[in-house]
């Protein structure tokens, strides 16, 4: 085998101790051995430094030595050509050269490891290095739409420095994301970019620490569902808003309070208004509860007069209390006045403390009333209504609704619900000669006076209409 050509040798399959490794130094002119049982016995391979491939330069220009590179494609070999962040078909980087690379010849790439001589004067020890554009390598962290990716890092500033490759093969999972785009979770779980659009009447403003989206007029929609039951947005849904626009084909604005929460509808300013108001008469305005069946009662709860901006009315317009023709809703009160009060109730009456009708809240009393009672303002006080005398039938008549007359007033008109039995169902009711009360028994005694004050309804319960004449017995 001796002067034999390196492609003419036979494949070496086995080793015996005995084979040797000739080496030929020209420089020497002499030619030396080392045989395998040295090579087992005395020699050992170091700790690798890097991790590296080779690779071929076609794209008709060199690459230089430190430059940030990507797999461009595969002939005979892999190809690299310089990266570049400002598009994804040239990222992301596998590696850095180590040596200046020619067109069309094949040089050694770096995946992991240091590379040496390496111009790193432009950096500090410590930098983190990311890819650029044309291979070239930044410590600035790329903006806008160029692709994030980190590749490398300073381990000495120099002219002839040193750079620790280590993250090459892999692009951030999140790179920048342009101006007016936001990312949002798909099906899958992945983010996608989405262009975030400004529709109509509504405006986006951002600034360093947040972004505003705000309602700036019509033609936008609002939908919010307030959970009653927890507290949220600070116990108040506050939708400020000049005019809501819904002038497109069946457009509906829904405010929905759920189990027993409440829906406030008013105005903030002075003079201030709420208007609830279709433009077609085809159309109305409905306030019901979420839960209701076919048939069943509305309640519409009027707000308590305030004594100032915040009276109760329902007008259409000129001012004049209007209602449809049909009217399926109870006014369920009380609606407050300062001294005559209109009361209304969402059940039967059925208690000496409860009415329907007309009421009246002022005067005194001698003593403390009893709700259920029946008394008369006669000569500037209530006193207990009696048909045995006429300063105690005459004048104008009202059962207690409690123990004061300015606290718990007294109706004049109205379904009451007395302190005892008046008579059976039907009967005509009139002033007893029992203090307070009132009686089917007409009274008959001589110098006694005669009052009709109303009508039993069934037990305790009365329809209260004084007639406001009285007559006397005579003998």
């Amino acid at each position: 085998m001796a002067n034999s050509k390196i492609t003419a040798l036979t494949e070496l399959t086995s080793v015996a101790n005995d084979d040797v490794l000739v080496i030929v130094d020209n420089s020497a002119t002499e030619t030396k051995k080392i045989s395998f049982a040295n090579l087992s016995a005395g020699i050992s391979v170091g700790t690798a430094s890097s991790l590296q491939f080779t690779a071929l330069n076609s794209t008709g220009s060199t690459i230089t030595k430190g430059s940030a590179v990507y797999v461009s494609g595969h002939t005979t070999e892999t190809q690299v050509a310089p990266a570049a962040n400002t598009s994804a078909s040239t990222m992301p980087a596998f590696g850095i050269a180590t040596d200046d690379i020619a067109n069309g010849a094949s040089g050694t790439i770096v995946i992991s490891g240091e590379i040496s001589g390496v111009n790193t004067s432009a950096f500090s020890i410590g930098d983190e290095l990311y890819v650029g554009t044309a291979g070239a390598l930044t410590a600035t962290k790329p903006t806008g739409t160029a692709i994030i990716q980190k590749v490398a890092q300073v381990t000495k500033a120099a002219a002839s420095g040193e750079i620790l490759v280590t993250g090459a093969g892999r692009v951030n999972d999140l790179p920048n994301l342009a101006d007016g785009k936001i990312w949002i979770g798909e099906s899958t779980g992945v983010p996608t970019e989405k262009t975030l659009t400004q529709g109509s009447g509504i405006t986006i403003t951002e600034d360093s620490t947040s972004v505003t989206i705000a309602a700036t007029g019509g033609g936008g929609g609002l939908a919010a569902v307030v959970d009653d039951t927890s507290p949220q947005l600070g116990g108040n849904l506050d939708v400020q808003a000049r005019e809501i626009d819904t002038s497109t084909t069946n457009g509906n604005i829904i405010l929905t309070a759920n189990g027993t929460g409440l829906v406030q509808v008013k105005g903030n300013t002075n003079p201030g208004s709420v208007r609830l108001m279709c433009e077609s008469n085809t159309h109305g305005v409905t306030i019901k509860s979420p839960a209701h069946s076919a048939g069943a009662d509305y309640t519409l709860t009027l707000p308590e007069d305030d004594g100032a901006a915040n009276q109760p009315m329902v007008t259409d317009g000129s001012g004049v209390l209007s209602f449809g023709t049909t009217i399926k809703a109870s006014v369920q009160g009380p609606v407050i006045g300062a001294e005559l009060n209109f009361e209304a109730q969402s059940t039967a009456v059925d208690a000496s403390t409860v009415c329907e009708g007309t009421i009246v809240k002022f005067g005194t009393s001698a003593s403390s009333m009893t709700a259920g009672k029946v008394y008369t303002f006669a000569s500037g006080a209530w006193v207990e209504a009696d048909a045995d005398a006429s300063a105690t039938t005459q004048g104008l008549l009202g059962v207690a609704l409690g123990a004061s007359p300015t606290t718990n007033g007294l109706l004049i008109h109205g379904i009451g619900y007395l302190s005892h039995d008046p008579g059976a169902a039907g009967n005509v009711l009139y002033v007893h000669t029992t203090a307070g009360e009132l009686n089917a028994t007409q009274p008959s005694a001589v110098g006694d006076f005669v009052r009709v004050a109303g009508y039993c309804l069934a037990d305790n319960k009365v329809f209260f209409s004084p007639s406001q004449d009285f007559i006397e017995i005579g003998s």
